[in-house]
């Protein structure tokens, strides 16, 4: 598993990260926030009952559905406002 963290950590501190590879990162980075995001919705009554406190907890149902929406849009594909719809 350290090799992995090593070979990771390589471009970054050689300096051979570029902006073309943050931007097309960005993007997949707001798709995989608003799954884990998504995800927490249907156990929002049982978190609530045992005590967890994600984000949808704290923020209660109604008011969490716009930083998935947020998301959502920044991630910027076709299909992203039907998503919205749904909601």
């Amino acid at each position: 598993m350290n090799v992995y963290i090593k070979a990771l950590r390589a471009p970054f501190l050689a300096g051979s990260h570029s902006g073309s590879a943050f931007a097309l990162g960005f993007p997949h980075g707001f798709f995989i926030a608003a799954v884990i995001w998504i995800n927490q919705f249907p156990d929002y009554e049982a978190d609530r009952d045992v005590g967890k406190k994600n984000l949808v907890v704290r923020l209660g149902p109604k008011l969490s559905r716009y930083p998935y929406c947020i998301c959502t849009c920044i991630q910027g594909d076709e299909n992203s406002m039907e998503r919205i719809s749904l909601i």
